[in-house]
C-alpha cells in the first residue's frame, strides 16, 4: 500500500515538472490573463464606448473582425471574430520596455522560431499550445501576440504570413 501511495505521489510530480513549467513568468502572465475575455465581457467590464471600437478590420490574415482599443486600460489591440477572441496585439515601448525576452524563454522555454514583420533582423518566437508570440529584434520585444491556444501549424495557416525582406 505504501509503495503504490509512494509511486503515484512520485508519478504525479514528475508529470507537473513535464506539463507545467517551474517558473512563470510574472509580466507574461499578467498580459495572457486578457484572453478570458470575450467581445460582450470585455465591453461591459472595461466600459468600451462605439468609439473605441473598429468594425470590419483586419490582422494579418484574419478578416472580418472588430478591433476594439481603449489604450489608457488595455494593454493592446483586442480583435475580436465575432463574440470570440482572434487576437491581442501589444507594441506600446513602455509596457514592452519592462519585459525581458530572456525570462520569457526562461519561463516557458525559447518557442517556435518564425520570422517577424517587425524588421529583417527580427525573429517572432511563436508559443503556439500556450497561446502567445514574441517578436524579438536584438533582445529587445517588438510586440506580442496573445491568442487562444493552438497548434503550431493552425498559427502558421491561419496567422503567421512569411515575411521576406529584400536588401
Amino acid at each position: 500500500m505504501n509503495l503504490v501511495f509512494n509511486f503515484t505521489l512520485l508519478f504525479s510530480v514528475i508529470v507537473s515538472l513535464i506539463v507545467e513549467p517551474c517558473y512563470k513568468y510574472p509580466e507574461m502572465e499578467e498580459l495572457l490573463k486578457y484572453r478570458k475575455y470575450d467581445y460582450s465581457s470585455l465591453v461591459k467590464e472595461f466600459d468600451i464606448k462605439d468609439s473605441e471600437i473598429d468594425k470590419g478590420g483586419s490582422y494579418i490574415k484574419l478578416h472580418g473582425l472588430s478591433r476594439v482599443h481603449k489604450p489608457d486600460i488595455l494593454p493592446g489591440y483586442f480583435y475580436f471574430d465575432g463574440d470570440k477572441l482572434a487576437m491581442i496585439y501589444i507594441s506600446d515601448e513602455d509596457r514592452l520596455r519592462n519585459m525581458s525576452f530572456d525570462s520569457i524563454k526562461s519561463a516557458y522555454g525559447s518557442g517556435h522560431r518564425l520570422s517577424s514583420r517587425a524588421g529583417k533582423t527580427s525573429n517572432l518566437y511563436v508559443y503556439a499550445e500556450l497561446g502567445f508570440a514574441v517578436s524579438v529584434t536584438h533582445g529587445q520585444i517588438d510586440f506580442i501576440e496573445i491568442f487562444p491556444s493552438t497548434t503550431l501549424e493552425d498559427y502558421k495557416s491561419r496567422i503567421h504570413k512569411e515575411v521576406v525582406f529584400i536588401r
